[in-house]
C-alpha cells in the first residue's frame, strides 16, 4: 500500500532563473505609481489593452509570489487593486475577468488579504452571468459554455472562464467557504462538459 502523498517543494530551474528574475523585475518596473500597467513597450500612455495584458502581468507576479514571497510583489498588487477595480467597475468586460480573477485569487490565498479576496469574488461572481444556462440558451449542448464577446456562441472563452472558476473553487476550499466551493465546482463541471 502506498502512503500519503507528500507535496514536493517547487524545484527551481537554474538555467531559467536569471531570465525569470529579469522578467519579474521588468514587470514591476513598468507599473506606474497609480497601479496602472502600460500596455506598450517602451512604456506609453495608451490605455488600450487594459482588459488583457495587465491581468497577465498580475498573474505572472502572483505565480512568482507563490515561489518567492516578496514585499515588492505585494506592493504591486496594493498599487494595482484600486486602479483595476475602478476600471472594471466603470467598464466591466469579459476579457478582463479571467487573468485578474486568477491573479487576485492566488494572492488572496497566500496573503489572506480581504480586499484581494473581495475583488476575486466580485470578478468571479460577475463571470457567472456569461455561462450559458437553459434560461439563456435553447441549445442543451451549449449549456455550461461561456459566450465571449468575439464569438457567436460558446467558444474559446469557456476555457478561460473554466480556469477562473477552478482557481476560485480552490481558493474557496482553502478558506473553508463550502458554499462558494460548491457553486464554483459546479461551474467547473458545467464548463468542462
Amino acid at each position: 500500500p502506498r502512503g500519503p502523498r507528500v507535496p514536493h517543494p517547487p524545484v527551481p530551474l537554474p538555467p531559467y532563473e536569471p531570465a525569470h528574475r529579469r522578467l519579474i523585475d521588468g514587470i514591476l518596473w513598468l507599473q506606474q505609481p497609480s497601479g496602472l500597467f502600460p500596455t506598450a513597450f517602451p512604456p506609453a500612455h495608451s490605455l488600450t489593452g487594459q482588459d488583457f495584458f495587465p491581468g497577465e502581468a498580475f498573474f505572472a507576479l502572483a505565480s512568482h509570489f507563490a515561489r518567492e514571497p516578496s514585499q515588492k510583489v505585494n506592493d504591486a498588487f496594493d498599487r494595482g487593486i484600486g486602479w483595476y477595480r475602478d476600471h472594471f467597475r466603470n467598464r466591466p468586460s469579459p476579457a478582463f475577468v479571467p487573468w485578474q480573477a486568477q491573479a487576485f485569487a492566488r494572492m488572496a490565498g497566500q496573503t489572506r488579504r480581504q480586499d484581494y479576496l473581495d475583488f476575486t469574488w466580485e470578478l468571479t461572481d460577475w463571470a457567472v452571468q456569461a455561462v450559458l444556462t437553459p434560461q439563456r440558451c435553447e441549445f442543451a449542448d451549449l449549456w455550461g459554455g461561456v459566450w465571449g464577446p468575439y464569438e457567436e456562441d460558446a467558444g474559446a472563452s469557456t476555457a478561460a472562464f473554466l480556469e477562473t472558476f477552478c482557481e476560485a473553487a480552490l481558493l474557496a476550499r482553502k478558506l473553508g467557504d463550502r458554499e462558494r466551493e460548491a457553486m464554483y465546482t459546479a461551474l467547473v463541471r458545467q464548463c468542462a462538459r
